[in-house]
């Protein structure tokens, strides 16, 4: 939670271990998600933990690729339809479709793992000239409630790049493009960045 001022961004809600994160840019969102992501394997974890599967140390040619607890990222953007403060924490809180889509996408990752829609990455690529070189186009999903299939990416960088992960939690409708980034694909539209992680 302490490092998300450093991205702009805020807690809005946590139910169950989930947390729904706002930033100013998915940007933002994407520079909080890698950093965390990375202090994750940072934090003096009990040594019990680290005996468990799901938790232990994995280390490839002498670094390490995970320590501690996997936590899944999911990143989407776009607008919403309603704004009002929370009742708890008096900060903004965002509602409509947005919401749905990014739950769908944050239950979609695997424990440390970033994935995000193709729109959002695009939007930030544009807008903000964020770095793309290290993502991976995952294809598209189909998800609950959402009604048309989403292209997925898994959002990275040259320190986790080690990671290896099967496919995420959500039916396949087609496989990756050869070409992810073409930049006549790109759609900008301004809104706010929305971050859920388990």
């Amino acid at each position: 939670r302490a490092t998300l001022r450093v991205y702009n961004g805020y807690e809005c809600r946590e139910a169950n271990g989930e947390f729904l994160l706002a930033f100013h840019s998915a940007a933002d969102a994407y520079g909080w998600a890698l950093l965390a992501q990375t202090a994750f394997m940072k934090l003096q974890w009990p040594k019990r933990l680290l005996t468990h599967n799901s938790a232990r140390r994995i280390r490839l040619a002498r670094r390490d690729v995970f320590v501690g607890l996997r936590v899944g990222i999911g990143i989407s953007s776009g607008p919403f339809t309603d704004v009002r403060p929370c009742a708890r924490t008096g900060r903004t809180e965002y509602f409509g479709h947005l919401l749905n889509l990014t739950a769908r996408i944050a239950r979609s990752a695997a424990g440390g793992q970033i994935v995000t829609d193709y729109d959002t990455l695009m939007q930030a690529r544009a807008s903000s000239g964020y770095n793309i070189d290290f993502c991976r186009d995952l294809g598209s999903f189909a998800f609950k409630g959402i009604a048309e299939p989403v292209r997925m990416v898994q959002v990275s960088d040259a320190s986790l790049l080690a990671r290896a992960f099967e496919d995420i939690h959500a039916a396949r409708v087609s496989e990756p493009t050869v070409d992810l980034f073409n930049a006549d694909d790109a759609e900008v539209s301004s809104s706010i960045a929305h971050v859920m992680h388990r």
